[in-house]
């Protein structure tokens, strides 16, 4: 199970350096390609530098956000095999604390709380049809404000001297 979940993580590392490949141009760079994807992915340094006082943006797991309140929260990632986990799915013990969590992350909102999923993600390298997550399913419909913001339009990326197309998966 360990060898498993440390292929799973290499796979995921691979996706976003793939990811990250496609959109870096190194004729417009500040900066190497590894500091700016070290930069990038780099998302625990937000919360280590977190100040309540400080007019931005702070980007946290739900377990480092346990205890802090904000005025507005962004969940994103709410579908089925992410939120809850795919592990989870089938065990009732750890759905429940999937969904203790998902109740963390919405409580820690005082104004406005916005929950996202996407109807496609990239994971091991692969693009994947998504159902949203049983959660949002679980928020009463009254405290929903149904909001289509963007459809993803395949666009021409160049940089490190490749061309990459994204192909439409629609």
């Amino acid at each position: 199970v360990e060898a498993i979940s440390r292929y799973e993580n290499i796979v995921e590392l691979l996706n976003a350096v793939s990811e990250f490949s496609m959109k870096y141009d190194a004729e417009q760079a500040e900066e190497p390609i590894l500091e700016a994807f070290l930069k990038e992915v780099a998302l625990v340094a937000d919360v280590d530098k977190y100040d309540e006082y400080k007019n931005a943006v702070t980007l946290m797991t739900i377990h480092s956000a346990k205890g802090l309140e904000f005025p507005l929260v962004m969940v994103a990632g709410l579908e089925e095999g992410l939120f809850p986990l795919e592990n989870a799915r089938n065990n009732p013990r750890e759905l429940e604390e999937e969904r203790r969590l998902f109740y963390v992350s919405a409580t820690r909102a005082q104004k406005e709380l916005y929950l996202s999923f996407a109807k496609r993600r990239m994971r091991f390298n692969n693009i994947y049809q998504t159902d949203r997550s049983r959660f949002i399913e679980e928020v009463p419909v009254k405290l929903l404000d149904w909001q289509k913001i963007s459809t993803y339009e395949p666009r021409l990326f160049e940089g490190a001297g490749k061309s990459w197309q994204n192909k439409n998966y629609s």
